[in-house]
């Protein structure tokens, strides 16, 4: 439930401006690159900082996780404020180049607010899943949904602009939902004892969480960077319409992200503590129960939305997205691939084997950058072939860090050296 309503509060502003713009593939291939900015933001803010406090919380007795949950935001949110100027980067590239100034200021603004404000969310939610408390962060996402509706509807019709709009309404729902989870750990928790409390506090000094933060989230800025780099080839060789398409399709595609999330929040912290104690029958039986989870889920969404057909409500309500025949299931495949990494990712982590992860992040990232620029200089002429570089690229991001990641942890477990490539 957590992972469908969070779902489906971003794929509702995704679908509106998909819906809104269907005629100006262009406006969305912008707001692709602003959406691709994001992923810096978040994930600098998640790596960096949001994962290394759960691996720290996971000392800390149940209930009193949630307790800590404000303190824990307020120790966090200068990062987060930081991660929110990855949205300067689509903003200069595209004033640079003269091209949809319109636009610029209003994504900028309300972007940068989501970008702040949506990693907290998420972290806040990983924590009421790690109390235990999986309703509860149901329960918060039900308010994110709820309120990106409100405000969606209220910034059309008071407004009238989509570009205040789009990433206005996520940024107010996560604000809304942001509060009122807080309120809700706040008065449910726990209070942990003096000495538990003290030392979990200086464990969230920016110092101790970047010793293993610092590779986690140079990796996973490297990733996200190098998703926009794609973006950006992609616009400058085959034009913004081509990845607006693209950009459609990602849309559709997402909810299958969001329930790789969502999988990571209930799962993630026994994948953590099983490559603690070295458990690796333990970590497969969690890694199998993701599978089993993930898959059929994908297979699934690609029957139902992958291809345009006559029950297929999203190729009425977003056409741009079915332009290019396959994209969305092409799409759907590459979200699926790179949630199949995560019991493994997390698993690295456990084992305090962050600099081994970010060496393999390293090499997938040049294997995405190449497939996607081939494809890009390709496909230039042939709006197909440009506007499957970019999920062609995630699927081969996926797919190489699944295999990388797995002999990483297959030396952890047998306490045999074999890195792919030295850490």
């Amino acid at each position: 439930m957590d992972a469908g309503l969070a779902s489906l509060a971003s794929f509702v502003t995704g679908l509106y401006v998909v819906r809104i713009w269907a005629q100006e593939p262009d406006k969305i291939g912008v707001y692709g690159l602003f959406f691709a900015a994001m992923g810096i933001a978040t994930t600098l803010t998640t790596q960096w900082v949001c994962v290394p406090a759960e691996k720290a919380a996971l000392d800390l007795p149940g209930l009193t996780r949630r307790r800590l949950a404000p303190v824990i935001a307020l120790k966090l949110s200068p990062v987060a404020l930081l991660g929110g100027l990855a949205v300067a980067a689509p903003a200069l590239w595209l004033l640079a180049g003269g091209r949809h100034d319109q636009l610029v200021g209003p994504l900028t603004a309300t972007a940068f607010v989501a970008f702040v404000v949506s990693p907290l969310q998420d972290h806040l939610r990983r924590l009421l899943h790690m109390d235990a408390a999986s309703w509860m962060a149901a329960l918060v996402s039900a308010v994110q949904l709820g309120a990106a509706c409100v405000a969606l509807l209220s910034l059309h019709l008071l407004v009238g602009d989509p570009a205040w709009a789009a990433f206005g309404a996520l940024a107010l729902a996560n604000i809304v939902s942001l509060g009122a989870g807080l309120v809700l750990a706040r008065v449910t928790g726990r209070p942990a004892d003096d000495g538990a409390t003290a030392a979990f506090v200086a464990a969230l000094r920016f110092s101790a969480l970047s010793r293993s933060g610092r590779w986690l989230g140079t990796a996973g800025v490297l990733s996200t960077t190098t998703n926009l780099v794609v973006s950006a080839i992609v616009a400058a060789v085959a034009g913004e319409a081509a990845l607006g398409y693209s950009e459609a399709a990602r849309t559709i595609a997402q909810p299958v992200v969001v329930v790789s999330m969502g999988l990571r929040a209930i799962f993630g912290p026994g994948s953590m503590e099983r490559a603690k104690a070295r458990d690796r029958a333990g970590a497969v039986r969690i890694s199998n129960l993701f599978m089993l989870v993930l898959w059929p889920l994908t297979l699934l969404y690609i029957c139902l939305f992958g291809f345009a057909w006559s029950l297929n409500p999203f190729a009425a309500l977003a056409p741009a997205a079915y332009v290019v025949g396959g994209l969305v299931a092409v799409s759907v495949v590459a979200n699926g691939l790179n949630g199949a990494a995560f019991p493994l990712r997390l698993e690295l982590v456990g084992a305090d084997r962050e600099r081994a992860l970010f060496s393999t992040d390293t090499l997938a990232n040049v294997l995405m950058l190449g497939a996607s620029t081939l494809m890009a200089v390709i496909g230039a002429d042939v709006l197909m072939v440009a506007a499957m570089a970019r999920p062609v690229g995630m699927a081969v991001l996926g797919l190489s860090r699944w295999v990388l990641y797995r002999m990483a942890v297959w030396s952890h477990y047998t306490g045999v050296a074999r890195p792919v490539v030295r850490a």
